[in-house]
C-alpha cells in the first residue's frame, strides 16, 4: 500500500492527535489513582466521565488512522513500522517516531489502568468489610448474619417495646 503526500500529512496528524490523546488519558489515570486513595467521589465522577469523551476521541482517531492504511476502519492494515517502511525518505523518520511514542504511552497507560484496578479492588475490598461491620454493630441480637441477610439458623428472638402514652 503506497500513501500519498496528503495521506501521509493525513497520518502524521492524527498519530500526533493520539500521542495528545494518550498523555492526557495518562493523566487522567493519575488523577483517578489519587481520587481512588483520597476516596474522593466527586473527583472520581468527574475523572471517570472526562476519561468516556478521552477514549471516545481515542477510538474516533483510531478509526480514522485504520482508514487512512487500509481504506477501511475495521481492519487494522499496516503496521506503523511497515507504513514507515513504505514512507518516502523524509517522511518514515517521523512516523517511526510517533509510532514509538504511541507504543510507549500505551505501555504506561496499561500499567496505571493495573494500578486503578489494584485501588478499586482494595477500595471495595475496605468498604464490605465496613459494611460487613456496621451490619454486625447494628444487628445486637444476631439475627443478621455478617453479610446482612437474615441468618435462618438463629432462634426466634422476643423483643418488646413499652410505649408510654
Amino acid at each position: 500500500m503506497r500513501l500519498d503526500d496528503m495521506q501521509f500529512d493525513r497520518l502524521e496528524s492524527v498519530l500526533a492527535e493520539l500521542v495528545l490523546a494518550h498523555e492526557t488519558l495518562l493523566g487522567l489515570a493519575g488523577e483517578h489513582r489519587a481520587a481512588l486513595t483520597g476516596a474522593d467521589p466527586t473527583t472520581l465522577g468527574s475523572v471517570v466521565e472526562r476519561t468516556g469523551v478521552c477514549l471516545e476521541r481515542i477510538a474516533a482517531l483510531e478509526d480514522e488512522r485504520r482508514t487512512l492504511v487500509s481504506g477501511d476502519a475495521r481492519n487494522a492494515g499496516p503496521s506503523l513500522a511497515e507504513l514507515a517502511d513504505l514512507a518516502p525518505a523524509n517522511r518514515s523518520g517521523r512516523v517511526r517516531e510517533l509510532g514509538d511514542t504511541l507504543r510507549g504511552l500505551l505501555e504506561r497507560v496499561r500499567l496505571e489502568h493495573g494500578a486503578i484496578r489494584e485501588a478499586s479492588s482494595s477500595l471495595a475490598d475496605h468498604m464490605r468489610g465496613l459494611m460487613r461491620q456496621v451490619s454486625a454493630r447494628l444487628s445486637h441480637s444476631g439475627t443478621y448474619s455478617p453479610s446482612g441477610t437474615v441468618d435462618p439458623g438463629r432462634e426466634q428472638v422476643v423483643s418488646g417495646l413499652d410505649v408510654r402514652s
